[in-house]
């Protein structure tokens, strides 16, 4: 499939931003020694094991302020497409069908939708989820594997759940019919 990479970037560029639009702390970029159409984006903040690094207190992840993660590659697996066409006496029917498969897309209208509380994970708004990592005990100063019960409303999801980019990074897949037409000569 594709799968481009940048061998190297100039200077000591490491991320090459090839936009300046940017969604949900989510922009297009080119990694060095790494995706050529790569996202880059927010995290909560992690160990060195990857666990989500929650408050010892708040059970709430910590928010990291650096949106240049590494998060997925937009490029598609492979994309294609099918042209035919058809002659019936005087009748032509003609037809173009694409298709993709693979490569990530950032979903920004997912992303407002959360922000405003209009989106449908956040229905259940007020209900208790369960957030699972490591939180540092103030009492021995040593970070320990947890699981904290919060509350998952309105501030959670404007504070806390839209600053992990990667909450509306989706795969794309699609068959769509590109156009079709009929005629008579």
């Amino acid at each position: 499939g594709n799968r481009g990479t940048v061998k190297d970037l100039p200077g000591d560029i490491s991320i090459l931003y090839v936009t300046d639009v940017q969604v949900a702390g989510g922009k297009a970029a080119s990694f060095e020694n790494g995706a050529f159409m790569g996202i880059s984006g927010a995290k909560w903040n992690r160990d060195t094991d990857g666990n989500v690094i929650l408050d010892w207190n708040t059970g709430l992840p910590t928010v990291s302020a650096l949106e240049t993660n590494y998060l997925a590659n937009r490029e598609p697996r492979f994309i294609g497409g099918l042209n035919n066409n058809f002659t019936y006496k005087n009748w032509n029917l003609s037809f173009l069908i694409d298709f993709r498969k693979g490569g990530a897309v950032l979903n920004g209208t997912e992303y407002l939708l959360t922000q405003y509380g209009l989106s449908e994970q956040t229905a259940s708004r007020g209900d208790k989820i369960t957030l699972t990592g490591v939180a540092k005990n103030p009492s021995t100063d040593a970070y320990e594997a947890v699981s904290k019960e919060v509350v998952a409303d309105q501030k959670f999801y404007q504070d806390y759940f839209v600053k992990e980019t990667a909450n509306f990074i989706e795969d794309v897949n699609w068959v769509r019919l590109r156009s079709i037409v009929l005629g008579y000569d």
